[in-house]
């Protein structure tokens, strides 16, 4: 149980000062890790001080005995100069000094109740060490145990002891052991460790790169600035990781439950007393109406009263059965004006049925509220489509109509030439004469003649019409006895009380 007092001890100096969880600006970055591992140092870069500054919140260890026996916490500007946030540090563990079951209650109060919430959960570990400590390990667990798997979803792997001199950047080329490399190899330990399938991300800020001799190492302030760049922007994407136990969330799991009975109880008899009070209504309303019958003789001023009667129990009634359909099915349809005019599939897609206070837009009789005795319009039988206009303007139908224009057409004009023709003709034919001789007393010879006639010739021209005539509907679109735009079929219903 010694590594939860560790977690617990990330806090208590931020209640014990007296600073209160809405007073913690965000993001929070909270620092778990070994003694040793270069925690407040890192905590001090953050807050823009020198890694072995003793005046910043924060007290910094050397050596195999944690300095930092008491959870210490800075509110400032990120490295000095940035937005507002909160660094917690935690005691080192895997030292000498065996105190901490007493700080495990001391944590869980803490967290709960001074900082409820961090964005990210830091582990730090000694780059320059290839292994998991085994009281790293515990310490790991127990917060696991106390507060659920869900927090490494806030977890970030922090690598200190890791510079970026140009010696130690050619030393981790030349063996391999970069970056990717340590992320794998610690990746792949927790996975095997915790049985997790979670790849953390991880960031490798060298504190002591912001030393007086190292701040002039062009290379060692730009992957300073990159590193701290990367886990700001981790933090400041983190959703928050509220502390409660799993006891915490038992106990509000039984406190949801019988709140969750009580209401069902109260939902029960209101639901009851909702039955009796619409049960008396109609038979109000039943002897109301018999009443009314009885006495259709009397003068206009006891009609009128009655009257007022039946419909006070009208409306009385329509407001239970309102009371009843939003208590049973959880529905509220109030906040839609009356009058209001709705799409609606229901009873072809989702089988419900009509809800209380709507009728179909059928043309049908109003029988119940404020448009009592008026018909409904009639948009469902007749397919017809909704549009903005004036108050006067409501309720009114317009029928088809199409927009009066004009065709432009052209007709050219055309003409008829007759250039002339002949007729002529052949006429053969014979005759006797006297003969030359005695012996040949007559004499034969054909004639022939021919004729001809002519005609004139006739130009005929007339004018262009100035018509000609296109498709009416080019072939691509749909061609109907209706003008519509693209549609979906839905019921329209309007809300009547």
């Amino acid at each position: 149980m010694y590594f939860l007092k560790i977690l617990l001890s990330v806090l208590i100096t931020l209640s014990l000062n007296g600073c209160l969880a809405e007073e913690l600006p965000e993001p929070r970055v909270v620092i778990l890790g070994a003694t040793g591992a270069g925690k407040s140092s890192l905590a001090n870069v953050l807050l823009g001080c020198s890694p072995d500054s003793d005046d910043c919140l924060f007290e910094v260890g050397d050596g195999t005995d944690s300095c930092t026996k008491d959870t210490s916490y800075g509110v400032g500007q990120w490295l000095g100069e940035g937005a507002n946030f909160t660094v917690v540090d935690t005691p080192g563990f895997g030292d000498s000094n065996n105190d901490d079951n007493e700080l495990i209650d001391e944590m869980i109060h803490f967290l709960k109740d001074s900082v409820n919430s961090t964005n990210v959960f830091m582990i730090s570990f000694n780059g320059e060490q290839d292994r998991l400590d085994s009281s790293l390990q515990q310490m790991i667990r127990e917060i696991e145990a106390l507060f659920g798997t869900k927090f490494w979803d806030n977890v970030i792997l922090e690598f200190t002891h890791w510079a970026y001199d140009n010696a130690s950047v050619q030393k981790r080329n030349f063996t391999g052991k970069t970056e990717s490399w340590k992320l794998d190899v610690y990746n792949q330990a927790l996975q095997e460790m915790f049985h997790t399938n979670r790849t953390l991300d991880g960031v490798f800020i060298d504190s002591y790169a912001q030393m007086p001799w190292n701040t002039g190492d062009v290379n060692q302030q730009t992957a300073f600035l990159r590193e701290t760049s990367k886990l700001w922007n981790m933090a400041i994407t983190a959703e928050p990781f509220e502390f409660m136990t799993i006891e915490d969330v038992l106990n509000e799991l039984a406190f949801l439950r019988n709140e969750n009975e009580k209401l069902n109880r109260i939902i029960n008899e209101d639901i009851k007393d909702l039955y009796q009070r619409l049960e008396v209504a109609v038979m109000d309303i039943s002897t109301n109406s018999f009443l009314i019958s009885k006495n259709e003789l009397e003068t206009e001023s006891s009609l009128q009263t009655i009257n007022i009667k039946l419909e006070e129990q009208v409306d009385e009634l329509a407001e239970l059965k309102q009371d009843f359909n939003t208590t049973v099915d959880g529905i509220n349809l109030s906040m839609m004006p009356i009058g209001s005019i709705i799409g609606w599939s229901g009873q072809s897609i989702s089988k419900n049925i009509l809800p209380l206070g709507w009728q179909l837009c059928d043309g049908s009789l109003i029988l119940s509220g404020p448009m009592k005795n008026q018909l409904a319009p009639n948009l469902n039988s007749a397919g017809r489509f909704l549009r903005g206009g004036q108050v006067y303007d409501e309720w009114i139908y317009q029928e088809q109509m199409l927009l009066n224009h004009m065709h432009d057409v052209d007709d050219p004009s055309h003409k008829h030439t007759d250039r002339g023709h002949q007729h002529g003709f052949t006429y053969q034919g014979s005759q006797d004469h006297d003969g030359d001789n005695a012996n040949d007393r007559t004499q034969s010879y054909t004639v022939t003649r021919s004729s001809q006639t002519d005609t004139g010739k006739a130009d005929i021209e007339f004018a262009k019409t100035g018509i000609s005539v296109r498709d009416a509907v080019s072939s691509q679109y749909d061609i109907g006895n209706e003008i519509r735009p693209k549609n979906m079929f839905v019921e329209y219903i309007i809300r009547i009380f």
